[in-house]
């Protein structure tokens, strides 16, 4: 009687560890194979607006999260230009005062992203993969053509409300860095 408690005790351990390892073994060829389309989507756009000189990288983040309840997240993504503001008329005129500077030539942007994730306690951890990292590096780019191209890969290619993440750099810029 005893040694077959165990016999099944020792079968129910096994068949419990091995869905578990095909459940992550699942999870692990879907995320190489989203790892795959980003690589690709990446460097077919990139390519078809004529930029050359680069390499792609993508990283996964992995987690040891409890099951998820609830998630939210949220993206903004911000690009403009400063602005020459008139201010009140001067002596001579509609001129500017002084207490106003010239911003004709300055660049903006803001990026902001929140997620916010309720887990339910006391369940078995799991792996699960929270997002990607999408590193481009470029021998020489301007940042006006780095952050036109992160707002299109942001638009068409990420999943930004998986929290995927694009940062673009040129070794040439870089290197200048003391």
């Amino acid at each position: 009687m005893k040694k077959s408690k165990i016999v099944l005790f020792l079968m129910g351990f096994i068949l419990l560890f091995s869905s578990c390892k095909s459940e992550n073994k699942i999870l692990n060829e879907f995320f190489e194979k989203e790892r795959q389309n980003l690589l690709t989507e990446a460097k077919e756009v990139i390519t078809i607006l004529g930029m050359d000189n680069f390499e792609v990288l993508i990283y996964p983040h992995k987690g040891i999260n409890n099951k998820v309840i609830s998630k939210s997240s949220s993206f903004t993504d911000w690009t403009g230009t400063g602005y020459n503001p008139e201010g009140p008329s001067g002596p001579a005129g509609n001129q500017v005062p002084p207490a106003f500077s010239l911003m004709d030539n300055l660049y903006g942007r803001a990026i902001y992203r929140t997620v916010t994730a309720h887990y339910e306690p006391d369940m078995k951890m799991g792996v699960t993969y929270d997002y990607f990292s999408i590193l481009i590096i470029f021998e020489s780019i301007s940042p006006a053509k780095a952050d036109a191209l992160i707002g299109i890969l942001n638009s068409h290619i990420v999943n930004t409300e998986r929290g995927d993440i694009v940062k673009i750099i040129s070794k040439e810029s870089f290197n200048k860095i003391e």
